[in-house]
C-alpha cells in the first residue's frame, strides 16, 4: 500500500490536471462558440490569450509540483469560471450586475470542490522527544498551557491598499464602456478584503499544538498539531530566506505559518515529512520553550492536558 503522503500528492495532481483541462477546454469552447456567432471583436481576442496563458500556467504548476498543496490545486478548479466569462460575456447577453454576481459565485463553488477532492492533509504522527538542549520553559503536570500573541503583517495591508485601488479602477472602467472589468472588480475587491483580514491574526501555543487564527472570522489560518511537532526552535528569521512578497498566510515549498516581519524572532517547528511551520513572533523563545516542555509532557507518558 502507498505512503499516505503519495497517495495524497497523487489525488491533488490528478485534481489539478483535471481542473486545469476543464478551464483550457471550457474556455476554448466558449470562445469558439462565440466566433461562430459573428462575436469575434477583440474581447474574444483577449480572452483567447487569457485562456492559453492561464491554462499554461497551471499546467506548469501542475508539473512542478504545485499540487503538493490543497489550496493551490483547488485553485485550478476556481480559475474555470473566468476562462468561460469573458467570451460567454459576448456570446450571452446579461445585465453587467449578473456577471459581477455570478462569476465570482461560481469561481467560489468550484474552488470549494476542487478542495473537497484535493482532499485533507494526512496525518503524520511524530515519536520522541525533543534533544537535550533545545530551549524549554518547566510546565508542570498539572498546569495548563496557554500562551498567545497578537500579529499585524503591514506589507499585507499594503498589499490590501493597493488591490483596493486596482478594483476602484476596474469599476472605473466599467462605468465608462467596459462591462467586463466589472467582474475584474468584484474579484479584486474580494481579494482586498481576505489581504486585509489576513493582515491581522492571532498565534496561540497550547497542548494541541500551535494556531494561527482570524480572530474576527474566528477561522484559522495555518496550523501545527502537536502531534506531529518534532521540536521547536527560537530563531532570528533571515530575511533572504524567503520571497519578497511571502508575508501573512505562508503556504509553500515545504513552509507554512505566518509571516508579519521582514526579519526578526520567529517560531520554527520542526514537523514530521521535513516540513516547517514558521511563525514571527515576539517572545518567540517563551513559545518554543512552552512546546518543547509539552513535548516531553506529553511524551512521557505523563498525560495531555488540554486547554
Amino acid at each position: 500500500m502507498a505512503d499516505p503522503e503519495v497517495r495524497t500528492t497523487r489525488r491533488r495532481t490528478l485534481v489539478a490536471i483535471v481542473g486545469a483541462g476543464a478551464g483550457i477546454i471550457a474556455g476554448l469552447g466558449t470562445a469558439a462558440a462565440a466566433g461562430d456567432r459573428g462575436q469575434t471583436g477583440p474581447a474574444s481576442t483577449v480572452a483567447l490569450l487569457m485562456v492559453v496563458l492561464f491554462g499554461t500556467g497551471l499546467v506548469l504548476a501542475v508539473a512542478l509540483g504545485a499540487a503538493h498543496q490543497r489550496e493551490q490545486a483547488a485553485s485550478t478548479w476556481g480559475l474555470v469560471p473566468l476562462g468561460v466569462w469573458w467570451p460567454g460575456a459576448e456570446l450571452v447577453d446579461l445585465p453587467v450586475a449578473w456577471w459581477v454576481v455570478l462569476v465570482p459565485v461560481a469561481s467560489g463553488v468550484a474552488y470549494l470542490l476542487g478542495r473537497f477532492l484535493a482532499g485533507p492533509d494526512p496525518v503524520r504522527p511524530a515519536s520522541g522527544r525533543p534533544p537535550a538542549d533545545a530551549v524549554r520553559v518547566p510546565v508542570s503536570s498539572g498546569e495548563r498551557l496557554v500562551w498567545a500573541r497578537s500579529l499585524t503583517s503591514r506589507p499585507a495591508l499594503l498589499l490590501a491598499a493597493f488591490v483596493a485601488a486596482a478594483a476602484a479602477v476596474q469599476f472605473w472602467s466599467a462605468a465608462y464602456g467596459t462591462p467586463q472589468s466589472a467582474v475584474a472588480g468584484a474579484f479584486m475587491t474580494a481579494a482586498a478584503c481576505w489581504a486585509l483580514l489576513t493582515s491581522y491574526a492571532r498565534v496561540r501555543v497550547g497542548a494541541d499544538g500551535v494556531r494561527v487564527e482570524q480572530p474576527l472570522l474566528r477561522r484559522d489560518l495555518a496550523t501545527a498539531p502537536i502531534g506531529e511537532v518534532v521540536q521547536a526552535r527560537a530563531v532570528q528569521l533571515d530575511p533572504y530566506r524567503l520571497r519578497w512578497n511571502e508575508y501573512g498566510v505562508l503556504r509553500s515549498r515545504g513552509v507554512s505559518g505566518f509571516r508579519a516581519t521582514r526579519r526578526g524572532r520567529a517560531l520554527a517547528l520542526d514537523l514530521t515529512g521535513g516540513r516547517e511551520f514558521l511563525v514571527t513572533v515576539p517572545d518567540a523563545d517563551t513559545a518554543a520553550g512552552l512546546i518543547n516542555a509539552e513535548l516531553d509532557r506529553q511524551r512521557s507518558g505523563e498525560g495531555d492536558l488540554r486547554c
